[in-house]
């Protein structure tokens, strides 16, 4: 585990890396995150991250992870950038276990580097943003670990696939090209009480992939869920809704920081 300092545009906060921290004893080869903290900073909010890359591929060194660290630490929030085990070395829940095995590490360890243990938010973009939405939805994994859900402020779900995700339908033999809606589904928990949630998709995303979001969004607040909000991010894809040449998009860091500041911490 190593540590060290930077500066970087377009905040002026120094942050500090510190990486290869073990979450979860169960594969302690990618069960690994990495923290990047404001270093001057005090009870700061934290946003833990999980990449994308189909529930197959990416970590959290690839450049779209390191641009929300970068991105968040130059502005003074901490950045949790998770590793899980993929596809089809794990299997379904694998991925969604060490998710909610990293956001307990989180809660009971970011006070240990000075950030806010009640200020805490769960994000992620593409199979990180399913993997997001399924933690927000489907209370059981944190339940799982002991984990109140009730401590997360919030959740960020990027460009997610809300319906089962491919990978899944793939390890079950199912049609990838069809909308499939059962447990492995964000959308097959719309009628239940939901945290506060910011669903966040590219205006050029990957086909269907606005429409799925919006339709969740429309369906959770059908069923009175008054906590839920929806933003498109212009001018970007799939890819640049979350950086350029590795710089975090402004729009999205808005959108961020916006829903963080705004958000009642219970």
């Amino acid at each position: 585990m190593g540590a060290f300092s930077l500066a970087a545009e377009p905040g002026d906060v120094t942050y500090r890396i510190v990486r290869d921290i073990i979450y979860h004893q169960e594969d302690t080869i990618n069960c690994r995150l990495d923290l990047y903290i404001p270093e001057e900073a005090k009870d700061y909010m934290t946003l833990i991250w999980f990449h994308g890359g189909s529930l197959k591929n990416g970590n959290r060194t690839r450049i779209d992870a390191t641009a929300i660290g970068h991105g968040l630490g130059s502005e003074g929030i901490a950045a949790v950038i998770v590793d899980y085990r993929m596809y089809p070395d794990a299997r379904f829940p694998d991925f969604l276990e060490d998710a909610a095995a990293s956001v307990k590490w989180v809660l009971e360890h970011i006070e240990d580097y000075g950030g806010d243990p009640d200020r805490i938010f769960v994000g992620g973009h593409s199979a990180g943003g399913y993997i997001t939405a399924m933690l927000a939805l489907d209370r059981g994994y944190l339940n799982a670990f002991g984990t109140n859900p009730g401590k997360i402020c919030g959740y960020i779900p990027v460009s997610g696939q809300m319906d089962c995700h491919t990978s899944v339908k793939e390890e079950w033999g199912l049609d990838p090209k069809e909308l499939i809606v059962n447990k492995a589904a964000p959308l097959f928990y719309v009628t239940d009480p939901v945290p506060q949630i910011l669903f966040v998709y590219a205006e050029n995303d990957s086909p269907g992939r606005g429409e799925i979001n919006q339709r969740i969004t429309s369906l959770l607040i059908k069923n009175q869920n008054e906590n839920i909000s929806i933003v498109e991010i212009p001018d970007s894809n799939h890819g640049t809704i979350i950086h350029s040449e590795g710089e975090m998009n402004h729009l999205l860091y808005k959108a961020f920081d916006n829903f963080m500041e705004k958000t009642s911490c219970l």
